[in-house]
């Protein structure tokens, strides 16, 4: 593929993750700036300029764009009230929750995607007793 056709794949999928919004759009500035520090990192001529791009890139890693760690909506952990017994999705959001291993954008777990979670996890649960009863009632 050609450098016309890589420009346009990535119009593209930048054109629809500004398009989704939100995570979709904060995902993929992110592996942006992944690549850029990447392509920074290959091209140190010296190892002072490798070292350097290093630190940055481990920088981003750890604190996010620009030493950035959370963002407007971000909840502190004194502000968000984990069940005793999470669903899957709660469980998710526990595991994420300003975990290293996770880009910068998902270390963050706003009160909304908390209460969003929990739905979810509750819906479930409701959809999944009213089938076992079916299937009890069934046998």
């Amino acid at each position: 593929m050609g450098i016309i056709g890589e420009l346009w794949r990535e119009f593209m999928v930048a054109f629809r993750a500004g398009r989704q919004g939100g995570a979709a759009l904060r995902e993929f500035q992110d592996e942006q700036e992944i690549q850029r520090l990447g392509a920074q990192w290959g091209q140190a001529r010296t190892p002072a300029d490798r070292e350097r791009a290093g630190m940055e890139a481990m920088n981003y890693i750890i604190h996010g764009p620009q030493g950035k760690s959370g963002g407007a909506n971000s909840a502190e952990a004194n502000e968000l009230e984990w069940s005793d017994n999470p669903g899957a999705h709660e469980a998710y959001l526990t595991k994420r929750w300003n975990n290293p291993y996770f880009a910068p954008s998902r270390r963050t777990v706003s009160r909304e995607d908390l209460s969003e979670a929990r739905k979810n996890d509750s819906d479930k649960f409701l959809l999944a007793q009213g089938l076992f009863f079916c299937a009890c009632k069934g046998s």
